[in-house]
This record gives C-alpha cells, sequence and structure tokens, in this order.
C-alpha cells in the first residue's frame, strides 16, 4: 500500500482513505487483518504531510499502534485545535492591518508641510519687515511733498497775480518761506524753496 496524503486534503480524511484501501487489501488477503493497525499508522506516517504527525508523536506510537477510531479521534482533535488558532490568529492579524491601514489613510489626508512654500511665504514677510523699516517715516502733523507742492503753486501763482499791480516787499518773500518752513516742519526743505521763489520774484519786478 503506497497511498500519499493529496495537496489540501485532511489528515483526518487521508486516515480514512487508507482505512478503506487497508480493508480491500485485507479482503483480498494482500495484508493480515490483526497487523492492520501497525500498517494504517505506518502509512499515516509516511505518507500524511501535515506537522500534526509531530505533534502527536506519532512516530513513537509505532510500537503499539493505537486503533484506527483512537487514532482517527486523535487526529481530528488536533485538527480542530489547529483550525481554531488559525481562525484566531487571521482575525488579529486582520484587525490589526485594518488598524494600520486606517492610520496611514488618515495620515495621506494630512497636508505635508512644503518646504518651499514656507521658504516664499517667510521671504515675504521679511520683506514687508524690510520694506516698512527703510520706509521714510513723517512727523505728525506735517505734510507730504506732494502737498508741499501743491501749496507751493497755488502761492506762487497767487503771488504773481498780484505782482503787477502791487509790489511785495521782501519780507513778504519771508513769510512765504517762513509759512512753508512751518508747513514741511524742516528748513533745509525751506531754504530750498526759497530760491527758486525769489528768483522768480525778481525776474517780475
Amino acid at each position: 500500500m503506497n497511498t500519499l496524503q493529496d495537496p489540501g486534503e485532511k489528515a483526518s480524511t487521508y486516515l480514512c482513505r487508507l482505512q478503506a484501501a487497508l480493508n480491500l487489501a485485507v479482503k483480498r488477503g494482500g495484508a493480515a487483518a490483526e497487523k492492520a493497525n501497525r500498517h494504517i499508522l505506518k502509512q499515516c506516517c509516511h505518507g500524511c504531510w501535515n506537522t500534526l504527525l509531530s505533534d502527536l508523536y506519532l512516530e513513537e506510537k509505532k510500537s503499539h499502534p493505537p486503533a484506527f477510531s483512537e487514532l482517527l479521534l486523535l487526529i481530528r482533535t488536533e485538527e480542530d485545535r489547529q483550525a481554531a488558532k488559525a481562525t484566531r490568529m487571521k482575525k488579529h492579524l486582520g484587525s490589526h492591518q485594518q488598524r494600520a491601514m486606517a492610520s496611514s489613510h488618515s495620515a495621506s489626508f494630512q497636508p505635508e508641510s512644503n518646504p518651499l512654500t514656507e521658504l516664499k511665504q517667510q521671504v515675504v514677510s521679511l520683506q514687508s519687515q524690510f520694506t516698512m523699516l527703510i520706509r521714510p517715516r513723517r512727523p505728525k502733523g506735517t505734510l507730504s511733498i506732494h502737498q508741499v507742492g501743491q501749496h507751493l503753486n497755488l502761492t506762487l501763482e497767487h503771488q504773481a497775480g498780484n505782482l503787477p499791480t502791487q509790489r511785495q516787499a521782501p519780507s513778504r518773500d519771508l513769510g512765504i518761506v517762513s509759512t512753508v518752513a512751518r508747513m514741511v516742519k524742516s528748513p533745509q526743505l525751506a531754504v530750498t524753496i526759497q530760491t527758486p521763489l525769489l528768483s522768480m520774484k525778481k525776474e517780475i519786478n
């Protein structure tokens, strides 16, 4: 008898198939009935690929082989134990894998920090701060250059309109300069404005 276990076949199913083949051999006179248990155990250890044979120490029972019913009960009990263990292992590993996938899935939705974007934001912030530092600050209550220019133009137009009919004293010119100086609160700028004003006044005179 040279029957081997098929792929995917349980050890208990293989043992029952050996029993059927051995019974047929005994009927045909190919094996002695009193040695049937020894033949089944020997062939089971030879043709079964499951590791449960080593777990049941069946090799050590060859000298005193158990009956077929006892051997079948041992193998089925061990099969059930290993199946329950495999089920627990799959359930544990499956839940662990699901948690890992859920964690990675939630992490994928978190926006990743872009070093280039952060650097650009820092550069813009620094440029804004630098602009505020170098921007000239005008004292409170003073006029801007544009406002001074408008006022000066109005003053010159007024003076030019009055010169043909009325001669103005030099103190009038100084009064204009003094007024402009008070407006811009800058003596240097007032002197700068005074030069073209006096030149225009001389040309008109």
